[in-house]
Parts: C-alpha cells; sequence; structure tokens
C-alpha cells in the first residue's frame, strides 16, 4: 500500500541546520534546542568581523540632539531674564523648547517641542 503524502523533514531541516550538522540517530530530547542555539549564537569568522578602529555608538543622555539643542543664528550666549521672569500657572498649556545653553533642569529629548500642562510651579 502507498499513500500520496509528501515526506516530513526533520526539525534540523526546517530550522536551517545544514546537513553537515545533522543530529545523530540517538539522541536525548534536550539536545535539539541546544544545538539550534549554538547554530545560530555561534560566533562570527574573523575574516568577516567589523574593523576596531570603528567608533561605538552612544546612547547618551542628549545623543543624537546634535542640531535639535543648537541655538540659532545669532542667538548664541546668555538669555535675557524675561525668559526667567515668566509667570506661569497651573493648568496652562505650554510649549516645551530646551535652550541648550541651560544644562540644569533640561528635560529629555523627546519632550522637545510637545505641549503639556502645567501641574506644579514652584
Amino acid at each position: 500500500l502507498t499513500l500520496n503524502t509528501r515526506p516530513v523533514r526533520p526539525w534540523y531541516v526546517l530550522c536551517g541546520i545544514p546537513l553537515w550538522m545533522e543530529p545523530l540517530t540517538l539522541m536525548s530530547t534536550i539536545w535539539p534546542t541546544l544545538k539550534i542555539v549554538r547554530y545560530f549564537e555561534r560566533p562570527i569568522l574573523p575574516w568577516l568581523r567589523t574593523p576596531h578602529f570603528t567608533m561605538p555608538h552612544s546612547f547618551g543622555y542628549r545623543s543624537q540632539t546634535r542640531h535639535t539643542f543648537a541655538r540659532g543664528f545669532r542667538n548664541h550666549g546668555k538669555i535675557g531674564l524675561s525668559k526667567y521672569l515668566t509667570i506661569f500657572k497651573v493648568g496652562q498649556m505650554v510649549d516645551i523648547k530646551v535652550n541648550g545653553s541651560i544644562h540644569k533642569g533640561m528635560p529629555h529629548k523627546t519632550y522637545h517641542g510637545r505641549t503639556g500642562r502645567v501641574f506644579n510651579v514652584n
């Protein structure tokens, strides 16, 4: 009796493991998962590695804000007293615009350009 079914492929063929790494016929049930992890997390070949003279990527607090926090043309230096003496009331809608020359109390770059409501005035 012959059935017209397609053959079932083993797990190591479906996971992309080459045939020369196929598992032994007698093995435990835990070992195939370790085989998959070792195959996909194997170290990179030395001639495919990136060179060591490249700069590492930075994820600092002010990373990638070169143009966002930059002051405009002829607007560098100290800011006027009117910025400090502005009165804000609770519940007032304000636009958050970061001034790059003042580092103390600077909000995170994600809040730059957002509109918010004043909830506390000290």
